[in-house]
C-alpha cells in the first residue's frame, strides 16, 4: 500500500460494504445469465440518487456502468435503468451518466419513484433476466413492489438485492410502545412501516421481542427487535414467491451491531454461493476502510510521522485479516468434517448460510477451499467437482480404507 493523499477515503464503511457486494455480485451474475442468446440482461436501480458522493467516490450508478462497459466489450449487453425521485439528485445522474457512459451501452434515466416508474421498466425489460438493486431511505420501498412486480415476474431469472434498515425498524418500532398515545405524524410514520413491511404484522412482532429481550437484559433490545421482523419479512417475501434469500448483515464497524441487513432474493443454486464470496470480499475491503479511518484519528491526534502509521497500519490490517480467515477455516473444517467422516458427499450451495455459518459475510469460496485441503490432508475429503463458485460443486468424501 503505498503512501499518497488518497490513502484515506472519507466514504462511510457501510456504504463501502455495499457497493463492493453489488459490484462483485453483478459482474458474475451478468456474465452467466448473458452467456447465452440474445446474451442480453436488465440492471435497475430503484434508488440511483446523484451518481456519485460529495467526495467524488462512485455511488452504484456508475459501478453499474463501469460493468456494462466490460461486459459489452465481451460482446454482452447490459441494459441499465436508472430510477431517481429527487430533481436535482437525478439532474446531476444525468450529468454523471452522460460523462462517463460511454461504451456502456443502453442506460436509460427514470425521474420519479420507483413505484410510478417500475411498470415501465418491466415493459421494457420484458423477458430478458433481470437484477434489481433497491436501497431505499427509510420504509420509501412497498412491499408489493417487491413481492408482486418483481419477484412474480413472469421471466426466467429475476433477482433483487435488497438493503433493508434495521435501524429504520428499531426507530421507528419505539412508537409502537406509545400505543394509543402516538401522535397524528408519529402515526403516520407506523403506516409508512406497514407499507414497508407488507402491513401491520411487524409491530407485534416488533414488541415482543423487544419484551424478550429487556427481560433478558439485552441492552440492544431495539436492534435485536429489529432483526427479527427483518427475519421475518424474509420468511413473509420467500412464502409468498417461488424466491429463496440469504442476508449478510451490514455494520458501521466491527464493534457495532448491525444497521442493515443486505439481502439476496434469487431462484438460480449459484447464487447463495456467489453472493456470499462477493460479501467476502466486502468484508475485507470494510474492514480495511475502517483500519484507514481509525488510523487517520490517531494521524490527526498525534504529530507522528504517516510512514511510521502507514506501517503500523499495514500489520495491523494483516493480522486481523488473517484471524478472521483463520477461523472461519477452522469453523467451515469442522462442519464438513463431520458429514464427509461419514461417508457423506457435500454440496455447498444446497445450504450455504448451514456451511459457512457464524462467518458468513466474512467467508467466501477461498476458505471453502483451504478448509477442504486441509481436510484432504487430513485423508477426510477427496477434493470437490467443479469450481467452488460455481454452485454445482460437490465436496467428495476420502475413499473407504485410505
Amino acid at each position: 500500500m503505498s503512501a499518497n493523499t488518497n490513502f484515506f477515503t472519507s466514504q462511510q464503511p457501510a456504504a463501502v460494504f455495499k457497493l463492493k457486494v453489488l459490484e462483485d455480485y453483478l459482474t458474475p451474475w451478468a456474465m452467466k445469465v448473458a452467456s447465452k442468446a440474445p446474451r442480453e440482461v436488465a440492471y435497475v436501480d430503484g434508488y440511483a440518487g446523484a451518481g456519485q458522493y460529495d467526495d467524488a467516490h462512485k455511488g452504484s450508478p456508475l459501478y453499474a456502468v463501469d460493468i456494462a462497459r466490460k461486459l459489452a466489450a465481451q460482446n454482452r449487453i447490459m441494459h441499465i435503468h436508472l430510477v431517481e425521485r429527487d430533481r436535482a439528485h437525478a439532474e446531476t445522474l444525468r450529468h454523471a451518466v452522460a460523462a462517463q457512459g460511454q461504451g456502456a451501452g443502453p442506460v436509460y434515466l427514470h425521474h420519479g419513484a420507483v413505484e410510478e416508474q417500475i411498470d415501465a421498466i418491466l415493459n421494457d425489460i420484458g423477458t430478458r433476466p433481470a437484477l434489481f438493486f433497491l436501497d431505499p431511505f427509510g420504509t420509501a420501498l412497498p412491499y408489493d413492489v417487491v413481492a408482486s412486480k418483481l419477484l412474480l415476474r413472469p421471466a426466467r431469472s429475476t433477482e433483487v438485492l435488497l438493503n433493508f434498515s434495521l435501524s429504520t425498524v428499531w426507530r421507528i418500532g419505539g412508537i409502537v410502545r406509545k400505543g394509543a398515545s402516538a401522535s397524528s405524524g408519529e402515526t403516520v410514520t407506523l403506516l409508512r412501516g406497514d407499507r414497508f413491511l407488507g402491513g401491520p404484522w411487524w409491530r407485534e412482532v416488533f414488541a415482543e421481542a423487544r419484551r424478550q429481550a429487556d427481560v433478558s437484559g439485552d441492552s440492544s433490545s431495539a436492534a435485536t427487535a429489529a432483526s427479527y421482523v427483518a427475519r421475518e419479512y424474509m420468511q413473509r417475501m420467500t412464502g409468498e414467491t417461488a424466491h429463496n434469500v440469504i442476508s449478510v448483515p451490514i455494520r458501521r464497524t466491527p464493534s457495532e451491531g448491525p444497521i442493515f441487513t443486505l439481502m439476496l432474493f434469487y431462484q438460480h443454486f449459484a447464487a447463495p454461493m456467489l453472493f456470499a464470496d462477493a460479501a467476502a470480499r466486502a468484508h475485507r475491503k470494510w474492514r480495511q476502510v475502517n483500519s484507514e479511518n481509525y488510523y487517520q484519528g490517531l494521524l490527526d491526534d498525534t504529530q507522528g510521522s504517516l510512514f511510521d502509521l502507514q506501517e503500523t497500519f499495514d500489520q495491523q490490517v494483516v493480522a486481523e485479516q488473517t484471524d478472521v480467515r483463520n477461523r472461519a477455516i477452522a469453523a467451515i473444517q469442522t462442519r464438513l468434517s463431520s458429514h464427509l467422516g461419514q461417508g457423506q458427499a457435500v454440496r455447498i450451495c444446497d445450504d450455504v448460510p448451514h456451511w459457512l455459518g457464524e462467518h458468513l459475510g466474512t467467508a467466501g469460496a477461498s476458505e471453502v477451499r483451504q478448509a477442504i485441503k486441509n481436510l484432504q490432508k487430513a485423508g477426510i475429503a477427496q477434493g470437490y467437482t467443479k469450481d467452488m463458485v460455481d454452485g454445482r460443486a460437490v465436496i467428495l468424501p476420502a475413499r473407504r480404507g485410505r
